[in-house]
C-alpha cells in the first residue's frame, strides 16, 4: 500500500491540531453527571493569561511539581501543586509534551514544530538546555531518576515519516535511535516504567491498532494488537498511553478520528501482552498511579475516574469555563497526570484552564 508522502505530511499536521482542538459536534454533546466544582473536590485554576492553549501535563511523584506545555510556545512549571505556574521562558515552538523526573527537579519538554526545527529541552541543576534539535518530536517519558529520556518522533530530521524513539541514558546528554520497524511509520506515544526498563509506543496515521513494547529498555519492540479491530487503519487513534510505575498495568487511549470503533481506554494487566476495552468514548488523555488501580481520563469534554483498575468510572464535567473570546472554540479537556499516590490530580484545556484534585 502506498500513500503520497505530501498528503500523508499534511494529515500529520491535521492530528496535531485535533488532538488538542475538539471537533465542533462534541463540543454540542451534554452528559448527565456530576457538576466539577469546589464541593466535588476539584479546584480551577485558570491560568489564561499565561497560556491558553494547553496540550500536555505532568507531574511528579508527589503532586507537588506539575508541568505543563502549550502549542502557542509556552512551557509551564508550579510548585504549589498547580495553585500558581511560572512561564519557564523557553524559546517559542509548538510544545507537545512534558516530563518529571520522581522528584520534579529533572524536567523535560519536546515540540514538533516541523522535520527541521521541532527540539527537545531538559531541566538539570536548576538550569533548562537544548539538547537535540530537527526531528518532529512528539512526545517524552523519564524514568524516576530522570537518566532514562525516551522521545518519539513523527518526522525525521530529512522530512519523511518517522518509526523511531529517540533514548537517552545520561540526562540527555547523548541519544540513540532505536527503530521500531513498523510498517507504516509516523510514531506518536511513549511511556516508560519508572526504571526506564518496560517501554510502549503507538503510531498515528495509517497504522496497526495497537502498542508496541520493549520489555528491554527499548533494545527490542513487539506488537500487541487490540481486540476486534482491522488494520491497518487511516488516522489510527491511539491517542494517549500511561503505564503505573512497574510497566505491569498499560493503558492506551483512542479518539475516533475516522473509525468510531477505535475510541475508549484499551488496558493491559500483564505488561502489555493482551488488552481489553474498559471504556467507551472518545479519549484525549489517562494516567495511572503507581499501582495501576486509580486512574484518570479525559475526554475532550468530561474528567472520569476510576478507583478499581478501570471497572467502573465516575464522570465529572467542567462548568463555567473562563475562556478568552479568542478561544472560545478550543475549550476541550487535553492533558491530565496523577501523583505516585492517585490522591492528586491535575487536568487541563485548550482553552487555557487548569483544574487540580485532592482524594
Amino acid at each position: 500500500m502506498n500513500y503520497n508522502l505530501d498528503s500523508v505530511m499534511k494529515v500529520i499536521v491535521l492530528i496535531t491540531f485535533v488532538l488538542t482542538v475538539i471537533n465542533f459536534f462534541y463540543l454540542q454533546k451534554v452528559k448527565d453527571n456530576t457538576s466539577l466544582d469546589e464541593k466535588s473536590g476539584w479546584s480551577s485554576r485558570v491560568s489564561t493569561q499565561l497560556s491558553p492553549y494547553f496540550t500536555f501535563v505532568a507531574s511528579n511523584a508527589m503532586g507537588t511539581v506539575l508541568i505543563a506545555c502549550s502549542q502557542d510556545d509556552k512551557v509551564l512549571v508550579s510548585t504549589d501543586s498547580g495553585t500558581t505556574w511560572v512561564d519557564q521562558e523557553l524559546a517559542p515552538h509548538q510544545y507537545m509534551s512534558v516530563a518529571s523526573d520522581d522528584t520534579g527537579t529533572i524536567l523535560a519538554a519536546v515540540a514538533f514544530d516541523s522535520y527541521s526545527t521541532g527540539v527537545i529541552y531538559v531541566k538539570r541543576n536548576g538550569v533548562w538546555a537544548e539538547k537535540r534539535t530537527g526531528g518532529g518530536f512528539s512526545c517524552v517519558s523519564m524514568s524516576d531518576a530522570g537518566d532514562f529520556i525516551y522521545v518519539s518522533q513523527m518526522q525525521s530530521p530529512t522530512g519523511g515519516l518517522s518509526g523511531s524513539i529517540l533514548k537517552s541514558t545520561d540526562y540527555g546528554d547523548t541519544w540513540t535511535s532505536v527503530d521500531i520497524n513498523a510498517p507504516y511509520n509516523s510514531l506518536f506515544r511513549v511511556v516508560c516504567s519508572k526504571d526506564g526498563q518496560n517501554v510502549y509506543a503507538a503510531f498515528a496515521l495509517i497504522s496497526p491498532e495497537g502498542v508496541y513494547k520493549s520489555l528491554d529498555f527499548g533494545a527490542t519492540f513487539n506488537f500487541v494488537s487490540f481486540p476486534g479491530v482491522s488494520q491497518p487503519l487511516l488516522l489510527t487513534s491511539v491517542s494517549t498511553l500511561a503505564t503505573n510505575q512497574t510497566g505491569k498495568y498499560v493503558l492506551a487511549g483512542g479518539f475516533p478520528f475516522m473509525f468510531p470503533q477505535t475510541d475508549g481506554i484499551m488496558s493491559s494487566s500483564d505488561f502489555g501482552t493482551a488488552y481489553n476495552k474498559v471504556f467507551e468514548g472518545p479519549i484525549a488523555a489517562v494516567a495511572s498511579d503507581d499501582s495501576g488501580k486509580f486512574l484518570i481520563a479525559v475526554t475532550t469534554e468530561s474528567i472520569i475516574l476510576s478507583s478499581d483498575f478501570g471497572v467502573t468510572w465516575t464522570t465529572y464535567t467542567p462548568k463555567n469555563f473562563n475562556f478568552s473570546d479568542e478561544y472560545k472554540y478550543a475549550g476541550n479537556l487535553s492533558g491530565c497526570a496523577s501523583s505516585r499516590d492517585g490522591k492528586k490530580l491535575v487536568v487541563v484545556s485548550t482553552g487555557g484552564n487548569i483544574f487540580t484534585f485532592s482524594r
